[in-house]
């Protein structure tokens, strides 16, 4: 592996680094590893998968310009045989303040460790000493006590019970003697005792006081996000009682509606949560007046998603930023338990970094709320439709919202890293597509919307029974004619998303029906290489599109084949040549698909 790794200070988080390869004689399986270095460590800076060896960024390096670093990389068999390479790390500049015709640093100007770091080891080897400005101080020596102060001390730990002995007597000399101990004592008692009463009674105080303000804030709070997102009570009771009326506001504020209270879809019971359970799942339940509404951030036919205000969210204290999605009032059952669905799957999911997190919900009346992490940028399909340009590409955001090729293969990667962790939770999305993934403000791409996912864990195969609006065009064909999902029709809905990403956010299949779209694909039709891909991208693409579910690959096998692409340093997507008028977005949802 290449030992000399030359990182600019402006490379984002999650970044490939390099890969590590190693090769075992016995054919045992290799772990590798990252070691912590005795000298000017930066183990803390990366991260490796233990199975492939590729190595990640893991932390901002903004503010390391010019440093230099050292870690080790270790590869390990099953017999516990170990290997390690030294690696040294340079912090470069970013690419923008580098002078072009500067020459980077080479191997020789590695700065050589101080001659007393090798002193020799009894075992063999040498015994790593760090130079004074590395070393740790030395340990604290508890302070050396006088004989008068352990008597004072011995005389302070005493019962308080105890009666002291009378003074002995003493010679009739004429004066009479004096015992100072129970005034040393009792000055000691009082300098430690007063103080502690009085920190203590400032302490709950504090505290007390606290407790009144998040009380108050938590009210505002309330007050705030009924006032703003329209669902306000008509009462002047509590909180947290029940309400028998909420209004319901459209897009422009205004009054619409009232909820239907004797359509069961809709009503509050209050002995029973909106999920229809006995009651809510505490583990995710969150105080719905600990939400205040910011503004709309997108709707469909049936739900809406909103940016939200949260006061002491899971894990944070104060208040923070989520998105809620909740349904519109013409929400029917179906829709009503699709969102309950979604939830039940977020709940079976831990945090990764390329998958939406749920962090809460309101399920114990009408309406409900599947509260979630809050994505900045949006969809990914309107993030790459809005980084075209007019001319030539690149020119409309600048260099700092630049996409490059490299940052679109980046793209695919994340999303097949997040699909790769859901088909190991056992997970089916079943709406694969780059309106369905959404992107943060560090350009990580994170998969969402579970409102179609299933789990399969028990027989890895999923059959449709219900009809609804379906995303034809995303479809592969056992699930177009047999209604039937697995795991590799996902793979068939990841490689349409690839497409999608090398044509910035094209709608696939331009200029079809539906209905032909259907036809084509089962009499063996598949999209078209872009001019401006590379055979190696596009051959991922047509793998996914094998007729076959056994033809193709599986969401781990897309990992790392994406991942030896982006270690190649090559544009496997050349944008100069995108041609702008070769592809067109569908808008519309035509014959009952989703677009």
């Amino acid at each position: 592996m290449e030992r000399n790794w030359k990182v600019p200070a402006d490379e984002r988080i999650n970044s490939l680094i390099v890969r590590a390869t190693a090769k075992d004689k016995d054919n045992d399986t290799v772990t590798f590893g990252i070691r912590a270095s005795e000298y000017q460590d930066g183990s803390h800076l990366f991260y490796i998968n233990n199975r492939t060896g590729v190595v990640y960024l893991a932390a901002n390096l903004s503010d390391k310009v010019d440093n230099q670093y050292y870690l080790y990389v270790t590869a390990s068999d099953s017999n516990g045989a170990q290997v390690s390479n030294e690696v040294w790390v340079e912090i470069l500049p970013p690419a923008g303040d580098r002078d072009e015709f500067e020459p980077l640093p080479t191997r020789n100007t590695r700065p050589q460790l101080p001659p007393n770091l090798n002193q020799p080891r009894p075992g063999g080897g040498v015994i790593p000493v760090l130079p004074p400005e590395f070393a740790r101080p030395p340990p604290r020596e508890p302070p050396i006590r006088t004989t008068e102060q352990l008597q004072v001390t011995t005389e302070t730990t005493a019962a308080p019970t105890a009666t002291a002995a009378p003074p002995a007597a003493t010679e009739d000399t004429g004066d009479s003697a004096f015992d100072v101990t129970p005034l040393v004592v009792t000055l000691v008692v009082l300098l430690v005792l007063v103080p502690t009463v009085v920190y203590g009674f400032h302490f709950f105080k504090k505290r007390r006081q606290q407790a009144k303000n998040r009380s108050l804030k938590a009210g505002n709070f309330s007050i705030e996000f009924q006032r703003r997102s329209g669902l306000s009570q008509t009462s002047d009771k509590a909180l947290d009682e029940p309400s028998s009326t909420w209004r319901h506001f459209d897009s422009k504020g205004i009054d619409a509606t009232k909820w239907n209270l004797g359509h069961t879809n809709l009503s509050f019971v209050s002995t029973t949560s909106a999920s229809g359970d006995s009651g809510p799942d505490k583990k995710w339940e969150f105080p719905r007046h600990h939400l205040r509404i910011l503004h709309q951030l997108g709707e469909g036919c049936f739900g809406q998603v909103w940016k939200v205000e949260a006061l002491d969210m899971t894990g944070v204290e104060g208040v923070s930023t989520v998105a809620v999605k909740t349904l519109k009032e013409a929400a029917g059952e179906k829709e009503r338990r699709d969102l309950l669905q979604e939830m039940e799957m977020m709940k079976l999911l831990d945090p990764h970094p390329n998958v939406v997190t749920m962090l809460g919900c309101c399920t114990e009346k009408d309406p409900i709320f599947l509260i979630m992490e809050y994505v900045s940028r949006g969809k990914l399909q309107t993030y790459l439709r809005e980084s075209r340009t007019p001319n030539d590409y690149n020119n409309l955001h600048g260099p700092s919202a630049m996409l490059t090729s490299r940052d679109l293969t980046t793209f695919a990667h994340q999303v097949a890293r997040g699909m790769h962790y859901l088909t190991e939770k056992g997970i089916i999305h079943r709406d694969l597509a780059a309106r369905n993934v959404l992107v943060s403000e560090e350009r990580v791409c994170k998969v969402a919307d579970f409102g179609f996912a299933r789990d399969i864990i028990a027989s890895h195969v999923y059959e449709r029974k219900t009809e609804g609006r379906l995303p034809i065009r995303w479809m592969a064909p056992e699930s177009l004619y047999d209604n039937i999902f697995t795991a590799k029709s996902d793979v068939w809905s990841f490689g349409i998303l690839l497409w999608e990403i090398v044509t910035l956010g094209s709608t696939p299949y331009p200029g079809m029906s539906a209905q032909e779209v259907m036809k084509k694909v089962r009499e063996g039709y598949r999209l078209d290489k872009p001019e401006h891909c590379r055979r190696e991208l596009f051959n991922l693409m047509y793998y996914c599109w094998s007729a076959s579910p056994d033809a193709r690959p599986g969401f781990g096998e897309i990992v790392e084949t994406l991942e030896k692409l982006l270690l190649t340093e090559m544009d496997y997507i050349e944008l100069d040549r995108f041609p702008e008028h070769s592809y067109y977005n569908l808008t519309g949802n035509l014959s009952g698909e989703k677009v």
